[in-house]
């Protein structure tokens, strides 16, 4: 709570505070502010995104999925736009780990994958997922299956979108993107990641 300091109504008014009452009322009215400002700083950041783009997989030397084999959907983050992110919060994706992670229990987020693909097969078909558990134990928390719609080894543009929210698994096990390519030769590259934080913990 703000406190006044009584200045009293004229020039050496003898009822006036002290000095020293005063600036004891000044540094406690400081500490306030400090405590305001942090608040409203945090209030700012409720959500934000971050853009993190691959170049180590090109059309001419593409990840390749063999039919019927799942593989883990990389990004090496080559570059990265965290300008909308509160500064010194641990970021939503690792490029060294290639995981996804959180700050804090209970954050949920969207992310935006986005690649170009060509299938072997006339009609291809991937799914894609994310991985909460571990390797012993997985845990998928949402999957989809995405078709080719051009025919076989005809570029095709993908944008994917999956919610999810930190929970204990995520905060353990941070997670991972797999695709699973269950028809034909899977080819990606032009990788990037859109992550949207759509809910700050209370």
């Amino acid at each position: 709570m703000i406190e006044n300091i009584n200045r009293g109504t004229a020039p050496d008014d003898q009822s006036a505070e002290n000095l020293y009452s005063s600036f004891g009322k000044i540094n406690a009215n400081n500490a306030e502010y400090s405590t305001l400002i942090s608040a409203f700083t945090d209030l700012k950041y409720n959500t934000g995104w971050c853009w993190f783009v691959d170049n180590q997989y090109t059309v001419s030397s593409p990840l390749t999925i063999a039919s019927g084999a799942t593989a883990v959907l990389t990004n090496n983050g080559n570059g990265v736009d965290s300008t909308q992110w509160k500064p010194a919060r641990t970021l939503p994706f690792n490029s060294t780990t290639n995981k996804l992670e959180s700050f804090a229990l209970g954050a949920k987020f969207n992310i935006e994958i986005r690649f170009k693909a060509k299938s072997s097969d006339v009609n291809g078909k991937f799914n894609i997922f994310l991985d909460l558990g571990t390797g012993a134990s997985p845990l998928i928390a949402n999957k989809k299956t995405e078709i080719f719609a051009f025919g076989a080894n005809a570029e095709q543009f993908f944008t994917m979108e999956l919610n999810y929210f930190a929970g204990s698994n995520l905060m353990a096990n941070n997670g991972i993107i797999y695709i699973e390519s269950t028809l034909g030769i899977t080819s990606i590259y032009d990788i990037d990641y859109l992550i949207t934080l759509d809910h700050t913990p209370v």
